[in-house]
């Protein structure tokens, strides 16, 4: 029945019913300047400095500054984390997706290794306050655990350190990356804490226009279904029908509990299959729209 359907949409919905993606526009090479949240130190800087070579990096306070300054055109690109290979989803990132329409052009993995970082000289036994981002503290839990340390969250990891500088007492210290140690002129007083040593987090370049080509191999799209049984069902079958590989699907609330679904697929928007399964996906929702077409492994700009 599910295959009937798949093949009456394609008669019904042949000649109309496209989806919405604009053209893709070259990647910008001139006065390029790329925002990211945090302060020097943080992982949203190393993810820049991994995805950009030799151009103006941007430091803003929240995630929503970065969406704001590359919408308004004040940052051509901008880095934010979107998922940690343990923690999961970041969902603020989600929804500022959906609300400032912003497109996915690229992305970086990053290896997260958080040290324990204090001032020159500091013992464990005489620390009794760490700062760090909720984050920080997640990834560290088994290090953490069964320590009767005061845990006081902060923007970022980065900030955290700098926290320690400010306070000049050994009694605090902070959890993050060995550069923002170095950036603080701290000491790395436990290294590698994080409790999964393969830990790290996705980070993706946003833009005011999509940049794409046919060597692209990801394709991310965001989609509303019908608060009803095998809604979701409905849309995620022509992907399988077409055989569009599924590599994420995240869901997000947005009100009378209703939710829009965050997907990414493995694939270019010019293929025919995608093309088509999109498509038919959208003809059985009431809102699709595609945020990106990009490489899985973004090489550096």
């Amino acid at each position: 029945m599910g295959l009937s359907k798949s093949w009456q949409r394609k008669v019904l919905y042949n000649e109309n019913a496209e989806y919405y993606f604009p053209d893709p526009q070259p990647p910008v090479t001139e006065n390029v300047t790329v925002a990211y949240q945090g302060v020097p130190g943080a992982w949203g800087e190393q993810a820049a400095m991994q995805l950009f070579s030799s151009v103006p990096f941007e430091a803003l306070e929240t995630f929503e500054d970065v969406f704001i300054a590359v919408k308004d055109r004040k940052a051509t690109y901008g880095v934010v984390p979107i998922e940690n290979s343990r923690t999961g989803g970041i969902g603020e990132v989600y929804d500022l997706l959906r609300k400032y329409g912003c497109y996915i052009v690229g992305q970086t993995w990053v290896n997260i290794q958080q040290c324990l970082m204090g001032l020159p000289g500091t013992k464990l036994e005489d620390i009794r306050e760490v700062f760090s981002h909720p984050q920080g503290f997640l990834q560290s839990r088994d290090f953490l655990r069964g320590r009767s340390w005061d845990l006081t969250a902060c923007r970022n990891t980065s900030v955290g350190a700098s926290m320690v500088v400010e306070k000049q007492n050994k009694r605090y210290a902070a959890i993050g990356s060995k550069r923002a140690a170095q950036l603080n002129g701290l000491s790395v007083l436990a290294p590698n804490i994080a409790t999964d040593e393969h830990n790290k987090t996705r980070f993706i370049v946003i833009a005011n226009a999509p940049e794409y080509d046919k060597n692209c191999d990801t394709v991310s799209v965001i989609f509303r279904t019908a608060h009803k049984a095998g809604a979701l069902c409905d849309v995620l079958f022509p992907l399988m029908a077409e055989g569009v590989n599924m590599k994420r699907l995240e869901s997000r609330p947005i009100a009378d509990e209703r939710y829009v679904f965050f997907c990414d697929l493995a694939g270019n928007i010019f293929d025919g299959n995608m093309h088509e399964a999109l498509r038919q996906a959208s003809a059985c929702c009431g809102y699709l729209e595609v945020l990106g077409c990009y490489n899985d492994n973004t090489p550096q700009r």
